[in-house]
C-alpha cells in the first residue's frame, strides 16, 4: 500500500514539475525573443521591432496565456477539474424570470437589451428599475470543466465537459461582467447537445 502511495506521489510531483518546467521554458523563450529584438534595434539591424506596441502586446498576451495555462493545469492536477466562476448583470422581473443578460454601452450610458425586444437603461437606484417592472441583479454561476490547453482568438481559455454546478442571483445595481465567455461556451455546447 505504501509503495502505491509513493508511486502516486512521485507521479504527481513529476507531472507538477513538467507543468512548471513547460512554463519556465515558454517564459525563457519570450525573454530570448525580447533580447534578440533589443539587440537588433541597438545594433541597427532594424529600427521597428524593439519597443513596438504590437510586439509588446503579443509578448504580454503570450505571457498571460503561459501563466493561465500553468495555473489551470495545476488546478486540474490537484482537483481533477477546473472550477470557473462567472458574474453577469441581469434584469429580472417580479416573478424572478431573467428578462435580459449583460449590459451594453451606448451613446447615453449602459443599457440592457430585453429578450422580448426594447431596452432599459441602467439606473443608479433599484427603485428606478422597479418603476419599470424589473430588478437589476448579478447572476453568479459556477462551472466545472476541463481546460483543453487552448485559447480563443481573444485569449479566453477553452474548456471541455462544462457542467453548471450552481447559479444564484443577487440584487445589486453594480455592473458585473466576469468570464462571460464561459457562459457563452456553455450555452453553445448545450445547443449542440440538443
Amino acid at each position: 500500500m505504501t509503495m502505491i502511495m509513493n508511486n502516486n506521489q512521485s507521479d504527481y510531483e513529476a507531472r507538477k514539475q513538467s507543468i512548471l518546467s513547460a512554463y519556465e521554458s515558454v517564459m525563457n523563450r519570450l525573454k530570448e525573443q525580447e533580447q534578440a529584438r533589443m539587440d537588433n534595434y541597438y545594433n541597427c539591424v532594424d529600427d521597428y521591432s524593439y519597443g513596438s506596441p504590437w510586439h509588446r502586446e503579443a509578448t504580454a498576451l503570450a505571457e498571460r496565456e503561459a501563466r493561465v495555462t500553468r495555473d489551470l493545469k495545476l488546478e486540474l492536477l490537484d482537483k481533477g477539474y477546473n472550477e470557473i466562476i462567472t458574474e453577469q448583470s441581469v434584469l429580472v422581473d417580479f416573478d424572478g424570470e431573467i428578462c435580459a443578460e449583460g449590459t451594453r454601452c451606448g451613446d447615453y450610458g449602459s443599457y440592457f437589451t430585453l429578450f422580448s425586444g426594447g431596452f432599459v437603461s441602467v439606473a443608479k437606484k433599484q427603485a428606478t428599475f422597479e418603476k419599470k417592472g424589473f430588478r437589476m441583479g448579478c447572476v453568479k454561476r459556477t462551472y466545472r470543466g476541463v481546460f483543453t490547453g487552448k485559447f480563443s482568438k481573444k485569449g479566453n481559455a477553452l474548456y471541455d465537459s462544462l457542467e453548471l454546478v450552481s447559479e444564484e442571483i443577487e440584487l445589486t445595481t453594480n455592473i458585473h461582467n466576469l468570464n462571460t465567455f464561459v457562459d457563452w461556451l456553455y450555452a453553445q455546447k448545450r445547443e449542440v447537445a440538443i
